[in-house]
């Protein structure tokens, strides 16, 4: 499991290291752990749980991308270009 783990870390790395894209390491990283907690929920028998979308945590992962992309315009990248 550590190991599984470790490799994912590693490639969402890549993906920012590759990319110099944030924003695509965030998507790419999510993604494995949607299909690793669906693998994970399935495996256990508890998926039926959760018959519909919980709409609270989709509404909380959009403030929290919107407040991550203020803040990359607001303060990172006025700072880089200030420096340029």
């Amino acid at each position: 499991m550590v190991l599984l783990l470790t490799f994912i870390s590693f490639a969402t790395g890549m993906v920012y290291f590759f990319g110099r894209n944030i924003y695509a390491a965030i998507v790419f990283h999510n993604t494995l752990a949607l299909f690793g907690v669906m693998q994970a929920l399935e495996k256990s028998g508890n998926l039926i749980t959760y018959p519909q979308p919980i709409y609270p945590l989709i509404v909380m992962a959009f403030i929290s991308v919107i407040v991550l992309a203020t803040s990359d315009i607001l303060f990172i990248r006025r700072k880089v270009e200030a420096i340029k």
